[in-house]
């Protein structure tokens, strides 16, 4: 699931204009060290000013205002899980603690000192499939994203509302494969804007 999530984030971060790095020229061969991540840069940066956020979940108004940003692939493998873990608040946040904490678990490459210079100036955020909305648990896991130097946490959810929305505007040769195939989803109404049907979940997590 990993490689489509990814695509996914390449195919959302370019499509807003962004220039995107993956992990492969990022970390070479130590990739297999730190969660997926792509390194990203708005071309319109030198228009954007800097601002404070004070929501921990950013939604593509916050994203697209960012000028430079890391962001690292947490989670993926849930979907490999099944749909439950994604429809149950304690479970997710359950899995997702163990998919940061656990003694194997891969490291943010901000966390990395020999990096520190590459990602001087970079945002460092999270895609994860789902952020959850119930507290405690909401906030213990934005506190603990916070202390390992993460900034704010974007959803799956949030990405392909923001593509489906676009793919009316988009012009024909911008259409990977995988937007294409939204596109058909859509044109044969198996996807719905905003709502995303297909993929909705019973967290109460918002897009």
């Amino acid at each position: 699931m990993l490689e489509e999530v990814e695509s996914i984030a390449i195919d959302y971060f370019e499509t807003n204009g962004f220039l995107v790095r993956t992990s492969s020229s990022l970390f070479g061969r130590q990739a297999d060290g730190f969660f997926p991540s792509l390194m990203v840069r708005n071309l319109k940066e030198e228009e954007l000013q800097e601002r404070m956020m004070f929501n921990f979940q950013w939604f593509s108004s916050d994203i697209l205002k960012t000028k430079r940003a890391v962001v690292s692939l947490v989670g993926e493998s849930l979907f490999d899980i099944g749909n439950r873990v994604l429809r149950q608040d304690k479970r997710l946040i359950q899995n997702l603690k163990k998919c940061i904490t656990a003694r194997n678990a891969p490291r943010f490459p901000w966390e990395e000192h020999a990096l520190e210079e590459d990602m001087r100036g970079h945002t460092h955020l999270v895609l994860l499939p789902l952020f959850p909305a119930v507290e405690p648990g909401y906030s213990q896991l934005c506190d603990l994203l916070a202390s390992r130097g993460v900034a704010g946490v974007m959803t799956l959810r949030t990405l392909l509302d923001n593509l489906m929305q676009q793919l009316e505007v988009l012009e024909p040769e911008r259409l990977t494969p995988r937007l294409k195939l939204l596109k058909l989803m859509k044109q044969m109404e198996l996807l719905k804007v905003p709502q995303l049907d297909l993929f909705e979940s019973q967290s109460g997590s918002q897009g």
